[in-house]
């Protein structure tokens, strides 16, 4: 049923997609449904290292963005080391992994953009820089900006893409063709 309400959704949409499987995929089994939606998905995402660790297997070589960013010089190195997608919500977290990748040979990112939310993510006025500093360090490749809906409320939610469409501009300067993806369960 996960594989068949995937295949829907991406025929529906034309997009790509990524799949969340996060909290042991809420509750359905990490692994087993990272197995079901290996032929569907892009790419992955998951919430801590150790979830990421837990489904590489059954993601049958796919990307893999680990959503928590590092917080210390240990967690970027084994993001870089095991080949997930770092998120980077700011320039502390963008130094850890340049640190990390220029070490072990590079790392892919995705920028997290927090348009209202406030879990994580930069805001506006600092995504310039962060940008900024990664175009300086070719060992990290930017491959993709993105944020969470928070509400389901329509007009919340307007306002969140075109806040995300904005910084969509600001990064598209540094990194042309970056993968952006704005999005939530019901979104």
């Amino acid at each position: 049923a996960i594989s068949d309400n995937a295949r829907v959704f991406r025929k529906l949409t034309g997009v790509k997609l990524c799949a969340v499987v996060k909290a042991d995929a809420y509750g359905h089994g990490a692994e087993a449904v990272a197995c079901a939606l290996s032929g569907e998905a892009d790419m992955f995402a998951v919430a801590l290292l150790d979830e990421g660790k837990a489904i590489r297997t059954a993601a049958c070589g796919k990307p893999v963005l680990v959503l928590t960013p590092p917080t210390d010089a240990e967690e970027a190195r084994e993001l870089v080391e095991n080949g997930f997608i770092a998120s980077v919500p700011d320039l502390g977290a963008a130094r850890l992994v340049a640190e990390a990748a220029e070490r072990r040979g590079g790392a892919a990112v995705h920028l997290q953009a927090n348009t209202g939310m406030n879990r994580y993510g930069m805001n506006l006025s600092s995504l310039g820089r962060v940008c900024g500093f990664l175009k300086e360090h070719p060992a990290v490749r930017v491959e993709g900006l993105y944020s969470h809906l928070y509400t389901h409320s329509r007009e919340e939610s307007e306002k969140q893409r075109r806040l995300f469409v904005r910084m969509k501009e600001i990064c598209g300067r540094y990194f042309p063709g970056v993968c952006c993806h704005l999005s939530a369960t019901y979104g």
